[in-house]
Formats: C-alpha cells, structure tokens, sequence
C-alpha cells in the first residue's frame, strides 16, 4: 500500500511540474490558450504524413525526411530559466534597433498557386511559426521567390524577409513543405533573406520579428520561445531538427552567429514586438488618417473624435501613429490620440458663443446654436471650463460646464390651441408672438421654468406657455370631405346645424376634441362636429369651375335636372366616376350630378 501510495504521488507532482512548464501539453480540444505546442504531442499525434511531404523529393531529401529528433522535449519552469532561456532586459543588439528606430516594411501579398491543405487543427490554425533563413549569400528575396515558385513541388513557405521588404507568397491560413512532415502539420514558415553587413543584417531581423509577432497576433498565440525546450509558439528551424525529427536543418542559428546574434535574442525582440502591436488609443479630435506620415498623403479615411483604434507602435514615424480603425490603416500624429478615453458627446443647453481660452474676456472662436452635439474633451478642462468642437461648422472653444449637458434638450411639441409666447413664464409678461393651433414648436427642457411653464421657439421667436398647452404628437390633422357635410354643434345627430361643408373641401381637425366618434373640424373660422367616415385623408376631388350648366341626375341629356349651376361657379370633380361617354361627377353646393367634361375648366 506505501510503494502504491509513493507512486500515485509522484506521478501526480510530476504532471503538475510538466503543466507549469507547459501548459500547451494540457491543451484540451477546443481550448484555445494559444500557447503553441510541444515536440511530445506533434511527436505522438497519428496524422496523414503524406499530406504534409513534397511531392517531389530527391533521394537525400527522403532520408532527411525520415531524420529522427537529436534531443528530447526539456521542461523546466520557465519563471526559473536561466539566461539565454528567460532574458528580461533587451540585449545591447535588440536595444540598438530599437534605438535606431527602422521603419518596419508593409506585409506585401504575391500569392502563388500552390497547393492548399490545412493544418492538423484545421484551415486557420497553426500553433506557431517557424524561423528560417535561405542560406544563400548571393541571393535576393526576388530571386530567392522566383526559385520557390518554379520549384514548389519540392519545397514552399509562406512569406520571404528581407531589409525592406515582408512578401507572403502563400495564405497563412494554410500549411506548407518547409519544415520536415512532423513540422508542416502545424507551422507558419517564413524565410530569411541573407544580407551582407550588419545594419542591413539588423534591419532584416527587424523585419522579421515583426513579422514573426504578426503572425502570433493574427492568430492568437502567445508569445512562448521554442527555441531551448521544444515547446512553445516560436520555432528556429534548428528547434525543429533538433526535437522532430524530418529535418537536418540548423538555421538560422549560424547564420545570426555570423552577426554576433542568438535566437533567444531574435526571439526577445519578437515578444518586444508583439508587446507593442494593437496598442488601444481613442482619438482626441475628429481626424482624417494618412496612407503615409505626412500631411499631404492621400486621406485613408475618416475617424470621429473618441474613436477606439489600435496603434501599432513599431510601425510609428516621425511622430506620427500607425492606426487601425474599422479594417483599414492609416497615420495620424500621436498629438490627435490619448489612451484614455475622455471624450463625449453632449448637447449645448442654450445658444452658446465659444471662448479661445478658459475665460470670458477671451475672444469669441465660434457659435453654437441650442441643442446641439458637441464633442467635449475631458483631457482640456480649464478652471472649470470644458473644450467643446462643433463639428458642424468645425469650430473648437472653451465653455463652463453648465452650457452643456448629457442629453439632448430640444424636442418638438405641437400647440395644442391658439396661444401667445410670453417673455416671461407668467401670464401678465409681454407678448412675444402668437403660435396657431397645431403648430410645430421647438421646446428647450433646459429653460424650464420652475411653474412648470415651457420655454418654446416658433418662427425664430421664442417664449413661455404652460406646458399643458402642448402635446408630443400633433393634435391637429388636416381631411378632407367625401360629400356635402353639415357638421353639428355637438357630436350627436339630433344636435343643431352648426355650418355647411361642400365636398372635396380641406378642414382641420382637432383630435383632443375627438367624441364618440365624431371629429371636431373647422372650416373657414367655424367648428362643429362630424362622423369621421365622412372624411379622407387625401382628397378624391379636383377642383374646377364651370361654364354654365344643368347638373343632370345622369350622364345623358334626357335626365332629371338637379340644379342649376352658373358660370364660374367652383365645383368638384370626382375623376373616379367619369362615366364612359365621357361626363363627369360634380359635387356642387349640396348637389351632384353629371355633366359634359367640355362644360367645366380649371
């Protein structure tokens, strides 16, 4: 029982050590911690090699292909690696290009036709990338891509890095031969093109390791250095050879030898790289980025103030941010970005005029109407007064605090009868305009009064009313009548005449008198109440006037007489029921009839 006891202990400290060295070895499916993988799970997954080989090898390559793995997966605690394995501060290589700040080259697409296959997990997953270099000291990255397009069969990767350039001549989203076949199943490859003296040596790797943390980015992985333990997101070649097997290669280790350099140190400006990628700011003030960093590049596109972008620091210039906002790229002053958001939208209370500083006897910058967006910048307070930009008019100022507010004030109300706007909210101010029944007005809830009373602005001319005396929807509708109508004193039909409505003819309706149905409607200063069936809202009638003529109860001469209609008379036509000879419906005083189209005119 002890001896079984001691080995289920141990076994478990075991797995605990081997998780905190490498937590990609406890990567269940599905989980996507990003940190890469080990040379233990590539080494023990059964997949398809074949899918992953040449198809075109010569007899040296097959040997090497079938190369086993020189060392074993090491795992060690990576917060306890000595140095090369854990370096913290940047080497005096790394720092020297940092310091000498290269412009990072654009990443280029020149994609081939090679073939296509994914991934073992799939189309747009790899679990890390490979760093190779082309051994080749005569070579260009134009010529080192004319090769590998004539001779893919035998060999591709996904991108080439020199000095000035970063080409992808294959999708990332797919594998390639690079590599060996324990290898192909789950890498991005990219070459190295030699240069030939230290700087240019430098900006290449530059080059690179931006690349390198593109790819990290693009696809979620974590930065973890392979290099030294066989686990982990960020290969050399010499890794591969060394703990997969497939492989004989042991670049670029030699070749960054040649220039004093490690790939641990490659690996060091890689996370360097990546640390800095994505950077989140928001914009200070409506902007236009730049495709390049100076002021007469073509606009990219536009950015409103308070905008969230990433910037990606290791592509800055002069000065100017690197930025990316709603899929597309540009450069903008690190001036017009902040990387707290203090901006926001607000509306002025009142008619306001900007200030050039945080005081009254300033000069005036510009005028703002009431109820208007403005951007305030929390991050230009001064004395209590708040910079705002009118981006309307494109004016920015100073304004205290208390001119503005979160929520818009203005909204539209409709008179609710006849009114005088008073100066003041009581009834014995002057008057200072009358608003008609059913009025559209603009309502201020910043103005207010304490009683209650609305401060409004019709026409350009404002004042106070009660705010009973207004309503959010428009309580006045304008009909039109489908007959001859005698609208009634009170919305019953045995109460009195109250006037006579032809038809065809436009009234207005006050709907908060609306009763049991009936509509009160005023026609030529005169009110009444009427069934709303006897009203449309659109009118069925044209207006014409006659000749001269007989109404007749049919459309033929040998009808009844209906009336007498005189000359230049206004009658309605009802083009709907224009008989076939030709006559057509009038609606005269209380009368319709037909008559010929030759005996009316417009």
């Amino acid at each position: 029982m002890q001896k079984k006891y001691f080995i289920v202990m141990f076994a478990s400290l075991f797995g605990i050590l081997l998780f905190l060295a490498n937590p990609s070895m406890a990567k269940a499916e599905g989980d996507e911690t990003g940190t890469g993988i080990n040379a233990g799970e590539i080494l023990n997954n059964q997949i398809d090699e074949s899918i992953y080989t040449p198809t075109e090898q010569t007899e040296e390559e097959k040997v090497e292909s079938q190369a086993k793995p020189t060392e074993s997966q090491r795992f060690m605690l990576r917060s306890a690696l000595p140095e090369p394995y854990a370096q913290t501060a940047l080497s005096s290589a790394n720092q020297y290009i940092i310091n000498q700040n290269y412009s990072t080259a654009t990443i280029e697409n020149q994609l081939k036709n090679f073939t296509r296959f994914a991934y073992s997990d799939g189309v747009g997953k790899p679990r890390g990338i490979v760093i190779h270099e082309t051994a080749n000291d005569n070579s260009t990255i134009d010529s080192e891509i004319n090769y590998m397009t004539n001779n893919w069969q035998n060999a591709f990767v996904h991108a080439f890095v020199d000095r000035k350039q970063i080409i992808e001549i294959h999708p990332t989203d797919y594998g390639s031969w690079g590599a060996g076949p324990k290898a192909n199943p789950y890498f991005v490859q990219v070459e190295l093109v030699r240069e030939k003296n230290k700087e240019d040596f430098y900006r290449s790797v530059n080059n690179d390791a931006y690349y390198a943390a593109y790819i990290l980015k693009k696809y979620n992985l974590t930065p973890i250095n392979a290099h030294n333990t066989g686990s982990g997101t960020v290969w050399s070649h010499d890794a591969v050879s060394r703990f997969l097997g497939g492989t004989t290669h042991s670049d670029p280790v030699g070749y960054f030898a040649r220039y004093g350099y490690t790939f641990n140190e490659f690996f060091q400006l890689v996370q360097y790289k990546y640390d800095r990628m994505d950077k989140t700011y928001y914009t200070s003030v409506p902007v236009n980025p730049r495709t390049d960093a100076k002021w007469d590049a073509p606009v990219a596109m536009k950015i409103d103030a308070g905008a969230l972008v990433k910037v990606d620091t290791t592509k800055t210039k002069n000065g100017w941010a690197y930025v990316k906002y709603d899929n597309k790229t540009g450069y903008i002053p690190f001036g017009y970005i902040q990387t707290e958001n203090t901006i926001s939208t607000q509306y002025t209370k009142d008619k306001i005029n900007l200030r050039s500083d945080g005081k009254w006897n300033s000069s005036v910058a510009g005028t703002v109407p009431a109820g208007e967006a403005v951007i305030v910048n929390g991050s230009k307070y001064k004395n209590g007064w708040a910079h705002l930009t009118y981006t309307k008019s494109n004016i920015s100022g100073y304004i205290p605090t208390t001119y503005f507010q979160k929520t818009n004030p203005m909204s539209d109300v409709y008179a609710t009868m006849q009114m005088n706007l008073r100066a003041e909210p009581v009834w014995d101010s002057a008057v200072t305009t009358r608003v008609p029944f059913g009025a559209k007005v603009q309502a201020n809830s910043a103005k207010t009064a304490s009683n209650g009373w609305k401060y409004v602005t019709y026409n350009g001319i404002s004042g106070y009313q009660p705010a009973s005396y207004f309503s959010a929807t428009n309580p006045a509708k304008t009909v039109y009548t489908n007959s001859f109508i005698n609208p009634r004193t009170d919305a019953k039909w045995d109460s009195k005449i109250a006037y006579s409505i032809p038809a065809g003819e436009k009234v207005q309706v006050d709907l908060t008198k609306t009763k049991n149905g009936w509509w009160y409607v005023t026609y030529n200063g005169k009110s009444g109440y009427h069934p709303t069936s006897y009203f449309s809202d659109t009118n069925k009638y044209t207006t014409y006037y006659a000749i001269g003529f007989n109404l007749r109860a049919e459309p033929n001469w040998n009808s009844a007489v209906v009336t007498s209609v005189p000359a230049n008379a206004k009658v309605a036509v009802d083009p709907s029921k224009t008989a076939a000879n030709g006559w057509v419906f009038v609606a005269y005083d209380r009368y319709t009839g037909y008559i010929p189209s030759t005996y009316v005119k417009k």
